[in-house]
């Protein structure tokens, strides 16, 4: 497929990986999108994809523990306590999570994510956590979900058998959600300096953000180390204040993918997408995710009843785009007295 000498010119200096500037990126997010360039920027980014992975897909799985009316107030989430949504309590007992995590561990799964509300007590995440990492095999990454902490949570999330945080700055932090943009910042550093590993995802884009914003994201993923990055859409749960802004199709979320794979270049080692697509994982997304529990965009109580799919799913998605699937090692986690 032919593009544009422009567009060779930067998908060339991405193929060298060599790092590409914000107006590269900007340029390669305008292309149209049934044009001949936007095929040769989806086709760059599946064939560094495939070069740095030797055709290796992974599958993260997340289990969401509870379901609470959650401070922070995210206009996406339906389980903002201003939108009225939920109005009771539920959690998922502990011994219930344990055995879904050796369920995903059994299935297949690489990593296994732990997801709470913001409010949901440290205390008993990191307990619950201690109980999964002692049911689970000591090379699963376990990664923990949940709303902002300092550095002594940090350091006490390592030492529970946590080997890294999802976290996000997301779009117009402080704006859409009610989350001070300062705080979420000094999540950052919090888990750079305890040594926890980054996931970072470009979320939830929808039609309502510029270019310039999405660009943006894919800056922030640069500057604060995110070696694992993800783009994910933005859907019109009901009953929430984003009900009625549509939402991108998922050719429209490939084109994403794609650039921030260009874009971030070596500094990612994997690259993924969330919900699922087929198109994003022919334009360089090899990650994806199996859910049980809690899932913010659906109002089921369990999203495998609803948006989850299961790791045999992914693993069809994973073949049907040209990825085989092996399990990867983690690193060993480090203790206290070797951080000392």
């Amino acid at each position: 497929m032919e593009a544009s000498p422009e567009i060779r010119t930067i998908l060339d200096r991405a193929l060298d990986e060599t790092a590409l500037s914000r107006e590269d990126s900007l340029r390669l997010l305008s292309v149209d999108i049934n044009s001949s360039d936007c095929g040769a920027i989806m086709a760059a980014a599946n064939r560094l994809t495939h070069r740095h992975t030797d055709s290796h897909g992974t599958i993260y799985s997340q289990i969401g523990i509870n379901i609470w009316p959650c401070p922070e107030n995210c206009n996406f989430c339906y389980l903002g306590r201003k939108h009225g949504i939920v109005t009771s309590n539920y959690e998922m007992p502990p011994g219930e999570v344990v055995e879904k995590a050796i369920a995903f561990e059994r299935d297949g799964a690489d990593e296994i994510y732990l997801m709470t509300t913001a409010n949901y007590p440290v205390e008993r995440f990191i307990e619950i956590g201690q109980e999964v990492r002692r049911a689970l095999q000591p090379h699963m990454e376990l990664i923990a979900n949940i709303g902002d902490f300092k550095l002594p949570t940090a350091y006490r999330l390592l030492d529970a058998g946590f080997t890294g945080v999802y976290h996000v700055y997301r779009f117009r932090e402080g704006i859409d959600t009610d989350i001070e943009p300062e705080r979420r910042r000094a999540t950052f550093k919090a888990i750079k300096e305890a040594g926890l590993n980054l996931r970072y995802c470009i979320e939830p884009v929808g039609p309502e953000h510029s270019d310039d914003e999405i660009v943006e994201q894919m800056m922030l993923a640069r500057g604060f180390g995110a070696e694992i990055l993800s783009v994910m859409r933005r859907i019109p749960v009901p009953g929430t204040p984003n009900q009625w802004s549509g939402e991108l199709t998922e050719l429209e979320i490939a084109r994403i993918v794609a650039v921030a794979r260009l874009t971030l270049g070596r500094q990612i080692r994997q690259m993924g997408v969330h919900e699922p697509s087929l198109f994003s994982l022919r334009a360089g997304a090899h990650r994806i995710c199996a859910e049980v529990g809690m899932n913010p965009r659906d109002l089921k109580i369990d999203t495998t009843a609803g948006r989850g799919l299961s790791v045999k799913d992914c693993e069809n998605l994973l073949r049907d785009a040209g990825f085989s699937h092996n399990r990867r090692q983690a690193s060993p986690v480090p203790s206290l007295i070797e951080r000392a």
